[in-house]
């Protein structure tokens, strides 16, 4: 989980966060991640933050969006 008191803003944590559940094979490649929602309630942050470090794991490689 997200650390309480970090330095770290919110969006990076929970980028880093589910990274991590990547590289520990938590996610297999084309398996869908949790939906937005679902994500923005287990972290306890907004829907924007999910979907901005969503967008970052996007533009390092680690997820793909693909819409429909």
């Amino acid at each position: 989980m997200i650390a309480e008191i970090s330095k770290m803003p919110l969006y990076q944590q929970v980028k880093e966060d589910i990274k991590s559940a990547i590289q520990q094979g938590k996610y297999q490649p084309k398996e869908k991640i949790p939906p937005e929602p679902a994500l923005s309630e287990q972290y306890a942050v907004s829907r924007i933050t999910v979907r901005r470090a969503v967008e970052y794991l996007c533009s390092e490689g680690y997820l793909v969006k693909i819409h429909g």
